[in-house]
């Protein structure tokens, strides 16, 4: 493979000319068109910049699902990024306000890295938490089911807590057209639109700093490119969704034509192809066979004249 052209593209989601700050479009002034029909095109991200300012705790799964006394209900939560602490402290106070004669202790070992909830009550006779109805919330909690509480008994959680679910962010695209790149993170084993996948490493309302130390190229099915979309997602979106960022980030990329220098291109035809070929074997063939019937041609000629020859000269004779 030969690298014919290549070219650096650098972006502000405020200049967009389409989309949001997460989903954003832009419009090329100057398309980029492949100079041989037989090259393709590979793009890599070389650099990003973006603000963790999404909540990791959002709608839908800032709501919990609860059955109390026979009742099914729920409450929501404020949109945010919590600490497991926070969390278990805005539960608590929520539930403790609304059940008169009800205590809800929630605590966290920071030891184990386990919850724990308890409920003590003399209104309330039975109290379950709904988590398969919100798998988000289960897991940052701790829990792989739904949990239910009794009089004082306490609900420890069956593994440890972690509220910070968003592991990755995934750069991909709608408009560059990776070919051969599949996926089993927003969907099972299913095409994928990845540019690149970023570690988050560092905690929200910081920024997230990516620069390649080396450059992961995605070939693409682009014959041109006009138009580049780009769209942010993390562990947590489904196929297609974005994170619901505000704050505007940039981008770079690098886009490369490639020649494949095995194949002969239009207009590139092998030495041997120029040479003139030797005539076929039946040509060769054909050459005696005129020359056998030149000669035969010759002596009908040479017959012919010898027989009038002889006829002029027997008129003579008898003149």
């Amino acid at each position: 493979m030969q690298e014919v052209n290549n070219y650096s593209l650098h972006f502000n989601t405020i200049f967009r000319d389409d989309g949001s700050v997460s989903n954003p479009t832009f419009k090329l002034i100057k398309p980029i068109v492949l100079s041989n029909p037989n090259n393709y095109f590979e793009v890599g991200l070389l650099c990003c910049q973006v603000p963790f300012a999404w909540h990791m705790l959002r709608p839908p799964n800032n709501t919990i699902y609860y059955t109390v006394n026979a009742t099914n209900t729920s409450f929501t939560l404020d949109e945010g990024s919590y600490t497991i602490l926070t969390l278990l402290s805005a539960i608590q106070k929520y539930l403790n306000g609304l059940y008169t004669g009800s205590t809800f202790t929630f605590s966290f070992n920071s030891d184990t890295q386990y919850a724990s909830f308890i409920l003590s009550s003399i209104t309330l006779t039975y109290f379950k938490i709904s988590f398969s109805l919100n798998s988000l919330l289960c897991r940052m909690l701790g829990y792989q089911t739904d949990i239910i509480f009794t009089n004082i008994t306490p609900s420890i959680s069956s593994q440890q807590v972690n509220v910070s679910q968003a592991k990755n962010l995934y750069v991909r695209s709608s408009t560059l057209l990776i070919s051969n790149s599949y996926e089993s993170v927003s969907a099972s084993n299913s095409m994928s639109n990845v540019l690149e996948v970023i570690p988050i490493t560092t905690g929200p309302n910081n920024y997230i700093t990516f620069v390649a130390n080396n450059l992961l190229f995605n070939k693409i099915s682009n014959n041109i490119i006009n138009i580049i979309t780009i769209n942010l997602s993390d562990d947590e979106n489904a196929y297609g969704d974005v994170i619901p960022l505000l704050l505007n980030w940039t981008f770079s990329l690098r886009i490369r034509e490639m020649q494949d220098t095995t194949i002969l291109h239009t207009g590139e035809l092998p030495q041997q192809q120029e040479q003139i070929k030797p005539p076929p074997p039946q040509q060769e063939k054909a050459i005696p066979e005129i020359t056998d019937l030149m000669k035969i041609k010759e002596k009908l000629n040479n017959e012919i004249n010898l027989i009038k020859l002889k006829k002029d000269k027997l008129k003579n004779s008898n003149s």
